[in-house]
């Protein structure tokens, strides 16, 4: 978690300046990388560790909505995004094998299970594919400016 002093950085100021008007910036982005890290580890570890009924009052569909949102949206010049591209198509991963685990459970719709599935892995894998066209273009671009 970031401390107030470094969120209230970050909501008032544009990232150019907090890195130009850090005397240490290197050292305070990998300050920045391991409370990243470690706040990811806690939420995993909290999800691990805590009941589903108490773990469903900390994180709910819409922060995780929001969450996506606020990760997947494009901040430059750069339209396509492999990075982004690659965490869209792990969240549609993670997200259709839950989805897909969950109908397997469900006894009541045995005619629908394996179209169902089917959809959902066609889903992932397009997901997938996007991003890796998206990586290939973006390398062939870097490539082709380094000639």
């Amino acid at each position: 978690m970031l401390d107030k002093r470094t969120r209230k950085k970050f909501i008032e100021q544009r990232f150019e300046k907090i890195k130009k008007n850090d005397s240490n910036w290197p050292q305070s982005w990998s300050r920045l990388r391991e409370k990243v890290k470690v706040t990811f580890n806690d939420i995993s570890l909290l999800a691990i560790k805590l009941p589903d009924e108490y773990f469903d009052e900390l994180i709910t569909p819409l922060m995780i909505e929001s969450f996506c949102e606020d990760v997947l949206k494009n901040r430059g010049k750069q339209e396509l995004n492999a990075t982004k591209a690659r965490l869209a198509a792990t969240f549609a991963r993670c997200g259709l094998q839950k989805c897909k685990y969950q109908n397997e459970k469900m006894e009541d719709q045995p005619p629908l299970r394996f179209p169902i599935e089917d959809t959902l892995d066609r889903a992932s894998n397009i997901a997938s594919s996007i991003a890796t066209k998206i990586e290939e273009k973006n390398r062939f671009s870097r490539n082709s400016t380094t000639i």
